[in-house]
């Protein structure tokens, strides 16, 4: 059984509904852009509750970034 995954960015007028269409259908992996992460938050489109581990690249800027989600070493919180 192989894993799936998602690739969320933005950057040069990419469409949110490709990927919307991804995550609805479930993922196992996410990777993504700061910013988009955000707004696929916001929309309701990528739910953090079940979510077992993160890798979090340049995690001070994203954590600028992204308020009001806080993130410990045992869960994540909206």
């Amino acid at each position: 059984m192989g894993l799936t995954s998602c690739c969320l960015y933005g950057g040069g007028g990419a469409s949110i509904s490709p990927q919307t269409v991804q995550l609805k259908k479930g993922v196992d992996i996410v990777v993504g852009a700061v910013g988009r992460v955000k707004d696929h938050i916001e929309r309701g489109y990528l739910d953090l509750c079940s979510l077992k581990s993160r890798i979090l690249d340049e995690a001070d800027e994203m954590l600028r970034q992204v308020k009001g989600i806080w993130m410990d070493k045992d869960s994540v919180h909206n």
